[in-house]
């Protein structure tokens, strides 16, 4: 198993050597902190006293982890804030990272795809940029 990967334009992994991994970030920048990497980001206001939170799904890069038949869980939902917090779970592909996306949303009491603004977020949340 490889350790470093990469989306290629149709959003499918590829694996690669840490030279060609290199080049990529050079020439990508961190796919986590940008949209080629960002399967979904959802926050979830508060409402009728319940805690809002925020849920964010990106692709990781790096295979820290595998599932049971040894394939590289790459993708990662994570939850901030809210009656799920510090909750996450990772994935193999970027269509079971959508559903999965979903289904925190959904279950945080959210609404997949409303459209937030960037701006702002971190500091309701007081957490970092991922």
């Amino acid at each position: 198993m490889s350790l470093f990967y990469i989306l290629d334009k149709d959003r499918n992994v590829r694996s690669v050597s840490s030279e060609e991994y290199i080049k990529w970030q050079i020439t990508n920048g961190e796919s986590s902190a940008n949209d080629k990497g960002r399967v979904g980001i959802d926050v979830i206001e508060k409402e009728n006293g319940k805690e809002g939170c925020k849920v964010s799904t990106v692709f990781l890069n790096v295979a820290w982890i595998s599932d049971r038949n040894g394939f590289p869980l790459l993708f990662e939902t994570m939850v901030f804030g809210g009656e799920f917090d510090g909750e996450q779970q990772r994935y193999i592909g970027w269509e079971e990272a959508e559903k999965g996306h979903a289904e925190w949303v959904k279950k945080c009491g959210g609404i997949v795809g409303q459209k937030i603004e960037e701006e702002g977020i971190d500091d309701r949340f007081e957490i970092l940029d991922l």
